[in-house]
């Protein structure tokens, strides 16, 4: 029988994680978290979920990747090479990921399940609703039950959003209970380093698509 981690790391083909796979010398895709991010990552979730050192890590990750792994875990009949119905029609057809995402086993009322903690990030750049609502309609559709109790008896998923501060501009009156238990979507806070920017512009400094000179500003985010 092979665990939903297990297929998660099955299907994880994104070459940058593998570059910074092979950079690290670690050829797993079980990562030791940092301590202030782990401890960042358990106060961000509304319940007692006690966050492990150790965590099955991926970036960029597929939601067709995760809805398959799970009915793939949920039927251990699925083999290679055998044709199985899709669960939706959404699969292979556009790629939308999530930016992280954490998969760790926790014991439930005596049951072993994995909670899937689904991180969305922002950092330089603000939220956009319409990618945003992209995603959400998506992930609805592979968890379907309002509290996210499709595959409840091999994983609970968590949606964390991730920025350098919470903003009030985020349209989420349409999420399902399970993204935002209370009313308000889980943050997580980024903390980001100083960096700058090149824009391209006139001579005399002003914003141009097409001109030949360059000016270089700070972004208004982060400390030098």
């Amino acid at each position: 029988m092979t665990t939903l981690i297990e297929n998660l790391q099955i299907f994880n083909r994104k070459e940058r994680f593998a570059v910074i796979q092979n950079v690290y010398g670690n050829e797993s895709d079980v990562v030791t978290l940092c301590e202030p991010f782990r401890k960042k990552l358990y106060k961000s979730l509304d319940e007692d979920i006690p966050v492990p050192n150790s965590v099955f890590l991926a970036t960029d990750y597929h939601l067709d990747w995760i809805e398959v792994a799970l009915v793939r875990t949920e039927n251990n009949k699925i083999s290679l090479g055998t044709p199985f119905k899709s669960p939706s029609s959404s699969i292979n057809t556009n790629q939308q990921d999530i930016d992280l995402l954490v998969a760790f086993n926790s014991t439930v009322n005596g049951e072993c399940l994995t909670d899937l903690v689904l991180i969305e990030a922002k950092a330089y750049t603000g939220w956009n609703n319409d990618q945003l609502h992209s995603k959400v309609e998506r992930l609805q559709k592979i968890f379907e039950d309002e509290n996210g109790r499709k595959y409840c008896s091999i994983a609970r998923p968590w949606l964390v959003l991730m920025s350098p501060k919470k903003s009030n501009k985020v349209e989420h009156d349409y999420w399902p209970t399970w993204m935002k238990p209370y009313g308000d979507p889980r943050w997580l806070i980024y903390n980001l380093p100083y960096r700058e920017k090149i824009t391209r512009c006139k001579e005399d400094g002003k914003w141009s698509k097409d001109d030949e000179y360059l000016v270089i500003d700070p972004v208004r985010i982060g400390k030098k």
